[in-house]
């Protein structure tokens, strides 16, 4: 998902777009093959990420600087709501 420069991408899984009961994570995500990027953080994902005095909080306990973004949704969105997962790649 993290790309040089701080950018990010994402793709579906193939199993995933072939369910019958497959949903977007996000409507300016639509189901397809292709892939989405972007040069920060994508939206979807940046707004899983704690804000205000829980940020403060879990930048401190977690030790991931507030500016590592990819590092904190690493870090907290493991096991999110939804069918999303966050996992570090193979």
């Amino acid at each position: 998902m993290e790309l040089a420069g701080g950018g990010s991408r994402f793709v579906y899984d193939a199993a995933w777009l072939a369910r019958d009961d497959a949903v977007p994570v996000s409507l300016t995500m639509p189901l397809a093959r292709g892939v989405y990027e972007s040069p920060t953080l994508l939206p979807y994902f940046a707004n899983l990420l704690p804000e205000g005095w829980l940020l403060e909080l879990t930048t401190r306990r977690l030790k991931v600087s507030r500016d590592d973004a990819f590092g904190l949704v690493l870090a907290t969105c493991a096991d999110c709501v939804g069918a999303v997962e966050v996992v570090k790649p193979r």
